[in-house]
């Protein structure tokens, strides 16, 4: 019996892991709180912007001792998603966590704004 063996093989990615690693190259490494949860997605506040960054669940990479959970605090990446509008059919970009890890608890923190407009003279 003649034995044959592979050789020069190359590992193939699918679509969808091509599509993440070149949405990856320009996303921003950012932090938050699980503020919403709903069926198969949810909503981070995070501590890098206003408005709350959008989710889905198979995003969050898994940790046998965490569970997703409101409140939870989680270090993600944020993409450009273009999605299209259901009024008018627009598109535009919105924000998208991808590649969502758990962070300890007491790990994220929150600015306070006190005050805002404020313009002075520093003297020494």
């Amino acid at each position: 019996t003649q034995r044959r063996r592979a050789v020069a093989i190359k590992v193939l990615r699918t679509a969808r892991q091509r599509k993440e690693e070149e949405e990856l190259k320009n996303a921003v490494k950012e932090d938050g709180v699980i503020k919403v949860l709903k069926d198969d997605f949810g909503f981070i506040r995070s501590t890098a912007r206003t408005g709350d960054v959008f989710f889905r669940f198979n995003d969050v990479k898994e940790s046998s001792e965490m569970r997703l959970d409101f409140g939870q605090e989680v270090e993600f990446f944020v993409v450009s998603e273009p999605k299209k509008s259901q009024r008018d059919g627009s598109k535009r970009d919105s924000m998208r966590a991808v590649q969502i890890t758990f962070l300890p608890q007491g790990s994220v923190k929150f600015e306070t704004l006190v005050a805002k407009g404020l313009s002075g003279v520093v003297k020494r």
